[in-house]
């Protein structure tokens, strides 16, 4: 028995990114990444953080329970940083404005189901592109978004660019959704890459050919 459950492999949205163990109260961050309440509650207070571990985001004011139940044991001052749950009754509820077309990282990662291989890549491909177009992440990989300038002009000063912060973080998250959809042969052709277009592109340039190949 011990052997076969050591065989069992657990789903990586099951594991907390800090602690690496599996979540017992999951709790996703403004970001839309998903932690265990213990560990996350450390990050923010104990150590003094304030922005998201995975994304290095600044955490908006509220995250979400996945149960949508607050823990007994929340202290007052995380208990403000708790809102409602995003999924009900197994329905998905927008945790922004009703005209907000964004999910949560941890709902996208489940709706992700194709990994891609060196034998699937136009399903692949068929998968994340209304993924990525609903997220309004698809100009990130199709080359239609360029990178604001890092800096720009305040008052006679160069001071960071905040539209550039913004681009960045949706091209992080792009990055995520994308390395969540690789197997591990697909991920060996994407290390060292850091943007969600190389990434596309060398995706594109490993798998695309030889689909067609195939067809």
């Amino acid at each position: 028995m011990a052997d076969l459950d050591s065989d069992i492999e657990i789903p990586c949205f099951f594991i907390c990114p800090i602690s690496l163990n599996i979540m017992k109260d999951p709790v996703t961050l403004s970001t839309g990444i998903t932690y265990d309440h213990d560990s996350i509650e450390k990050w923010l207070f104990s150590q003094k953080n304030d922005v998201c571990p995975i994304t290095l985001m600044p955490i908006g004011v509220v995250f979400h329970s996945l149960h949508g139940i607050k823990s007994p044991s929340t202290p007052p001052f995380l208990s403000l940083l708790i809102t409602d749950s995003s999924i009900v009754s197994g329905d998905l509820t927008m945790a922004g404005s009703s005209n907000d077309s964004t999910l949560p990282m941890h709902t996208l990662i489940h709706l992700i189901t194709i990994r891609l291989s060196s034998s699937n890549y136009l399903l692949w491909v068929n998968q994340m592109v209304p993924l990525l177009n609903y997220q309004h992440l698809l100009a990130h990989v199709d080359g239609s978004s360029e990178a604001p300038p890092t800096h720009h002009t305040v008052d006679a000063k160069q001071v960071e660019n905040p539209a550039f912060e913004e681009w960045q973080a949706a091209d992080q998250r792009t990055v995520l959704l994308l390395q969540a959809s690789l197997t591990e042969e697909a991920f060996s052709e994407i290390v060292g890459l850091s943007s969600a277009r190389a990434i596309w592109t060398a995706l594109e340039s490993a798998y695309g050919n030889f689909s067609m190949e195939r067809v």
